[in-house]
């Protein structure tokens, strides 16, 4: 057939990790993707088609030969010109995104299956495929509010599990959220979570537009950090726009809304606009104090 002469990737799983621990590193992981529809991972993995890339993976959807069954399997990329230390520090954030998933199991967080490195030391990840569309994919058209309501609440329920098991997400966004064909709420992507009580170095790991000020400011990272995040996620889909920033470094006041933006947010919904404004606020001790308080 057309994919005949495509190659198959031999792995380690993910019960030889749990045995052995981190790969060796002298696995030198292949420049960017290796793989391409038809090729067969481990014999278990068909590749079919590619569901989507960031910096830092590829999804794709494949077939899982031994479990008969479609899943999505996302694989690890490697950039060009990358030093040792920093292929080593992608390479924990992968790996520690399997284990950390294995533990947020929820009805609206993405099951995980399996984990392991291909032969090119590219590492994978496979999970449930989630049919439906990501929110920036729903809000083409602002949203209603009672809509944008459903959705923040049901974030919240999310986030505040995600938070009782001591991770903060880190990258809350209308790209990382789903809206199945059913209506349910989706989180996905956990590939940059961290540890609740983190302290910012002042590198972003996340989305600058969706980060809040303490990420730049080397600040303690924790729940309320997602909060804010998930406060501009709100504002994006009632407006179809994520706030305007504007910074007063000499009088170190940081971040603030633009006086139109606050004046047209609170003309669409005072109630939902007023809930919005507290996640969005600069200092995370003016924001909810945890997620259980928006449900």
């Amino acid at each position: 057939g057309a994919h005949r002469d495509l190659p198959s990737f031999p792995t380690r799983r993910s019960s030889d990790l749990l045995r052995s621990g981190e790969p060796s590193a002298s696995i030198a992981p292949a420049p960017g993707g290796c793989l391409a529809p038809g090729a067969v991972v481990g014999g278990r993995y068909r590749i079919d088609r590619q569901l989507g890339a960031g910096g830092m993976a590829k999804v794709w959807l494949a077939d899982d030969l031994e479990r008969r069954m479609q899943v999505a399997f996302k694989e690890m990329l490697v950039p060009a010109l990358r030093t040792v230390a920093e292929l080593e520090e992608s390479a924990l954030l992968f790996r520690r995104e399997y284990f950390a998933m294995k533990k947020l199991q929820h009805p609206g967080t993405v099951k995980v299956f399996d984990c392991g490195v291909m032969e090119t030391g590219n590492r994978y990840i496979t999970m449930e495929v989630v049919k439906g569309r990501d929110l920036s994919e729903v809000a083409a058209h602002p949203l209603p509010a009672g809509e944008v309501r459903r959705i923040l609440e049901r974030m919240a329920q999310i986030l505040g599990f995600v938070h009782s098991r001591l991770f903060v997400h880190c990258d809350i966004k209308a790209e990382n959220v789903r809206l199945t064909d059913a209506g349910d709420v989706k989180l996905m992507d956990f590939g940059i979570m961290h540890p609740i009580g983190t302290r910012a170095t002042g590198k972003g790991w996340g989305t600058p537009e969706y980060m809040a000020p303490e990420w730049r400011e080397h600040g303690i990272i924790d729940g309320r950090s997602d909060l804010y995040s998930l406060g501009v996620l709100a504002f994006y889909l009632l407006t179809r726009a994520t706030p305007l920033r504007t910074e007063s470094r000499a009088r170190g006041t940081g971040p603030v809304l633009a006086t139109h933006e606050l004046a047209g947010l609170a003309g669409l919904d005072p109630a939902l606009s007023a809930v919005i404004l507290r996640l969005l606020a600069r200092d995370p001790r003016e924001r909810f104090a945890s997620a259980a308080e928006l449900v």
